[in-house]
């Protein structure tokens, strides 16, 4: 629940987050270099592969959705934890949740703007280069680019540690009938 319509929710209460200015620290607050960033990841093949180590996220897990239109969203850790985080995604196989730094998506010149959004869990950030675009002739482009996005920041995100819920199976493959 917003504390303040024009501010969203205030940051979680930790001594990082005292630095910080809390309790004036909101949503809105413009992302900070060293901020964790969390995206869920289905507990699917094609999005996760614990046996490929230094690349068990797939790009796929970073590629927008039909419904990214303003670009891909992840969260930030100042505001939701990646336990609270996960425990909250609807995905029916479950989800793990991977961390990136704000810095290492700047390295890449992306945006980072918080969006809040009471509709989504606290946190919520979107980067505006990464949107849903449909396919065809004249966006192969902006779709190669966003897919090469995709691609770098899964590998940085296999670098950073990786929550799993406890219990949560590794994914298999469906058997063929």
């Amino acid at each position: 629940m917003a504390t303040s319509q024009g501010r969203g929710r205030r940051a979680r209460f930790s001594l990082r987050n005292i630095i910080r200015g809390w309790p004036w620290y909101y949503e809105t607050a413009p992302v900070c270099p060293d901020e964790v960033l969390l995206r869920t990841v289905p507990n699917s093949i094609g999005f996760y592969t614990q046996t490929m180590e230094h690349w068990a996220i797939n790009p796929n897990a970073f590629e927008p959705a039909q419904d990214d239109v303003d670009g891909i969203s992840l969260f930030r850790e100042d505001f939701i934890t990646s336990e609270d985080l996960a425990s909250i995604s609807t995905h029916h196989n479950g989800v793990r949740v991977a961390r990136v730094i704000a810095k290492e998506c700047t390295d890449l010149h992306l945006s980072l703007n918080p969006d809040p959004d009471d509709s989504q869990p606290p946190g919520h950030t979107v980067i505006p280069e990464m949107p849903f675009v449909r396919k065809g002739p004249h966006n192969k482009a902006q779709r190669q680019n966003i897919k090469d996005l995709a691609q770098k920041l899964a590998q940085v995100a296999s670098k950073n540690e990786i929550y799993t819920p406890r219990g949560l199976p590794d994914p298999v493959t469906r058997p063929r009938s």
